[in-house]
């Protein structure tokens, strides 16, 4: 039953900017790694490209990502059909959580996007990379979808609260700006908008993250979540949707 709503969820953005979107997003961030690689190196290799391109999509993903949302949450508001949506058989509580899976899909797409994207560019200018590089590019890109993916629930509340067609865009700029202000302080790897980009330092490059940098990460991440997963539930349910 509820695949089965993720799917007709699905199935009405088909039409919609979002799949392009997720498309571009993912070709530009790789496109654009690839043209700093070539133009600072006179040869390019899959590890700088690598983490040029990683470190460009998790940028990117804090604009997209909060976009979609706002696009996902707000949008039955907008087109005057939350109405009509409340009225389906199912709980308003698994409504916002089918929302949210389709969002983790979507995070996962940009991601994915962005590896066949970088696979593409990387094949024709630098060559096949390495079958290690490719289950670890494999890798990171599920991790940092999913924690990309922690923040869409604080951005679902805000779009919640204040229902205007620029809020997502605003909310995914603050985000951006979070990242600017803290990625070099010194706790930045627990910071969740900058979190993404600092693993690049510590476990692509490197290799050298510890149990304790895990479960800092993982404490945060999971309270930051679980918080917002509450407080935007709650107000999905309880809110009066026509106001």
């Amino acid at each position: 039953m509820f695949l089965n709503l993720i799917y007709t969820e699905l199935i009405k953005y088909k039409r919609t900017p979002v799949f392009w979107i997720i498309a571009i997003g993912g070709f530009l961030s790789a496109g654009t790694a690839m043209l700093l690689v070539t133009s600072q190196k006179a040869v390019a290799t899959w590890d700088d490209f690598a983490v040029a391109g990683l470190n460009g999509i998790n940028l990117v993903a804090l604009l997209v990502i909060a976009v979609i949302t706002g696009y996902v949450i707000s949008g039955e508001y907008h087109q005057s059909t939350i109405g009509i949506l409340f009225t389906y058989p199912v709980s308003r509580i698994r409504l916002f959580t089918l929302k949210q899976a389709v969002m983790l899909i979507f995070s996962i797409c940009l991601y994915i996007s962005f590896l066949v994207a970088a696979f593409l560019f990387g094949i024709i200018f630098i060559g096949v990379p390495e079958w290690k590089l490719m289950l670890k590019l494999l890798r990171l890109i599920f991790i940092m979808a999913g924690l990309n993916f922690v923040l869409v629930p604080l951005t679902s509340f805000i779009c919640l609260v204040v229902k205007s067609v620029g809020t997502s865009i605003f909310t995914g700029m603050g985000y951006f700006i979070s990242y600017m202000s803290f990625i070099n302080i010194k706790n930045s790897l627990y910071i969740p908008t900058c979190t993404p980009n600092r693993l690049v330092d510590y476990y692509f490059l490197t290799e050298n993250i510890g149990r304790g940098d895990i479960k800092g990460i993982l404490a945060v991440v999971a309270s930051v979540f679980i918080f917002s997963v509450l407080i935007s539930a709650v107000y999905y349910s309880k809110h009066d949707v026509y106001k």
